[in-house]
């Protein structure tokens, strides 16, 4: 892990001297489903995302998100409802993909995320796993850019977590 931080952040800082890199922001809408859990917890996170094009087909990024809010949830093992939050999650991407236009670029994104999830009475638990994704950047002008994206983001033998997001970058 500490490797691909690395390449990642050398990557990242190269970028800035390219003037190829972007910066940005997002909402995510996960679910969040447990073995033993009835419900799926329905959670709310925003995220930042700094990124590099390596070319006009691929890039690298970095996504650090913190969780907002929480859902209930019954445990039935236990017998009693837990409140569900989402704590943070750290990943580290590369996005491949081919523009159909000037204006929209299909991509898939693949790579590592670790999250923490929060449960009242139960505590934290962290999980770290293999990420994928499908999503659409839709320029809006030269410099800014919209993207619509669907992130499983962890998908353990006991939990799931993933789901949509809108974001926003900019490039500089």
């Amino acid at each position: 892990m500490k490797k691909l931080l690395s390449v990642t952040a050398l990557m990242l800082s190269g970028s800035v001297l390219a003037q190829t890199g972007y910066v940005g922001g997002g909402l995510a809408l996960v679910d969040y489903s447990e073995v033993g859990v009835s419900d799926e917890a329905s959670l709310t996170a925003i995220y930042g995302r700094l990124g590099t094009n390596f070319n006009e087909n691929f890039s690298g990024e970095i996504r650090v998100g913190l969780g907002l809010g929480s859902d209930t949830v019954f445990i039935d093992p236990l017998g009693f409802d837990a409140d569900i939050k989402l704590n943070n999650l750290f990943g580290v991407y590369v996005k491949g993909g081919v523009p159909i236009s000037d204006a929209l670029f299909p991509y898939v994104v693949l790579g590592y995320t670790r999250g923490e999830v929060e449960a009242s009475a139960l505590g934290s638990s962290s999980e770290s796993d293999v990420s994928f994704g499908i999503g659409a950047d839709l320029a809006i002008s030269d410099s800014v850019t919209a993207s619509i994206e669907y992130m499983n983001y962890l998908d353990q033998e006991f939990a799931e977590v993933g789901g949509f997001s809108l974001s926003i970058v900019t490039k500089f």
